[in-house]
């Protein structure tokens, strides 16, 4: 089978897939995300995990945030850094982030 047809039949099966979207109470969304915290699971896996559904652990914890021009260029001059050395930008503010986190369990 080509590499073609097997993503077609990939993205199809992903097309019957059914997304469930819904509001909670913040009191119960808070709950949901700390136990999932708590867990080491999403907070999707959490729900399909209550409702005895098939989940997964998260092998890697990650966190993303995303930047505009100017929070790069805001970021480059707090670190003294070039505004297009984007990989030195991302390791000093890792460094800061764990390093507050650090201070605050002192």
């Amino acid at each position: 089978m080509s590499r073609r047809t097997d993503k077609w039949e990939q993205e199809s099966k992903a097309l019957d897939k059914i997304q469930a979207h819904f509001d909670l109470t913040e009191k119960t969304d808070a709950a949901l995300r700390h136990r999932a915290i708590d867990e080491v699971i999403t907070p999707s896996n959490l729900i399909r995990k209550i409702v005895g559904l098939e989940y997964s652990v998260i092998n890697r914890s990650r966190v993303s945030v995303q930047f505009n021009d100017s929070d790069q260029q805001l970021l480059s001059a707090r670190y003294n850094v070039d505004p297009d050395n984007t990989t030195e930008i991302k390791r000093r503010l890792k460094e800061e982030v764990q390093l507050y986190f650090r201070k605050e369990d002192e």
